[in-house]
Formats: C-alpha cells, sequence, structure tokens
C-alpha cells in the first residue's frame, strides 16, 4: 500500500483551473436576462446542504433585494424547495434550481456561497465564495 501525499491531495483541484475569472465574458445562456440590458447583474448559488450557505440567507436575500440590477439566485434545491424560500423570504428576483453538474460544468461554480456581478455586457467584473457579509459587500459594492 502506497502512502499518502497530502500536500498533493489537499491542493487546489485542477477543475479549479477551467473557472470562470474576472474579465471573462459569461455566456449568454447561463441566464435567463436579456443580452443588452442596462442593468448590471448577480448570480448567486448556494446549496440547501450547505449549512453556511442556509445562515447566510437571511443576510444575503435582503442585500439582493436592493441591489440596484438584475439577480438570480440558484439553488441545488428541488422546485418545491425554491418555492418555499420564495414564500418565506418573498425576494423580487427568482430563486432556480440548477443540478451539482450544470453549477461545475456550465457556471464553473465549484463551492459555495458564491456569487458573480455581472456589467450589463456580461463581462465578469467581480466573483467569489462568500464567507462573511463583508465579502458580499465587496462583490456587489466594488465597481
Amino acid at each position: 500500500m502506497g502512502t499518502i501525499n497530502f500536500k498533493e491531495l489537499f491542493q487546489r483541484n485542477t477543475l479549479l483551473d477551467n473557472e470562470y475569472k474576472i474579465g471573462d465574458f459569461l455566456p449568454e445562456s447561463i441566464t435567463l436576462l436579456h443580452p443588452n440590458s442596462d442593468n448590471p447583474v448577480l448570480l448567486a448559488y448556494i446549496s440547501l446542504t450547505c449549512k453556511s450557505c442556509v445562515d447566510m440567507l437571511p443576510t444575503l436575500i435582503p442585500a439582493f433585494n436592493t441591489y440596484p440590477g438584475y439577480v438570480q439566485l440558484f439553488t441545488d434545491g428541488n422546485q418545491e424547495e425554491n418555492r418555499e424560500l420564495s414564500h418565506h423570504f418573498q425576494p423580487n428576483f427568482p430563486i432556480l434550481s440548477l443540478s451539482p453538474d450544470e453549477q461545475r460544468n456550465v457556471h464553473k461554480v465549484f463551492a459555495t456561497p458564491f456569487l458573480y456581478r455581472l456589467n450589463n455586457n456580461r463581462v465578469i467584473q467581480d466573483c467569489g465564495i462568500i464567507h462573511s457579509i463583508h465579502d458580499l459587500n465587496r462583490i456587489i459594492n466594488q465597481s
């Protein structure tokens, strides 16, 4: 039996080299929004099995409700779970289901809670994992 190389085991996953980065153009197929929109866009991703994601919902949704652009929240929940979230939090934006495969392979999101901020040309202006309200404010408010 071979020895385990923990340094290799815990290195950044090679799949992450394929993530979208600041300055990348996000494909139109990823959002339900019109490509010529005049408003910026937030694309948020949470997992309903992620404790920090669920704990942050009471902070995230009000912040997203006041965002001056368009917002879409993607979850790994089913339609009924998303309807329950909508009923409870009353967001002014859609909550959409996304399979784990779509999240990784199409949206290039490898950890949650995660946020993309796009300009009106679908170019990523900022993105990242949200560990705190500070992270959220940094991504949303940075110009």
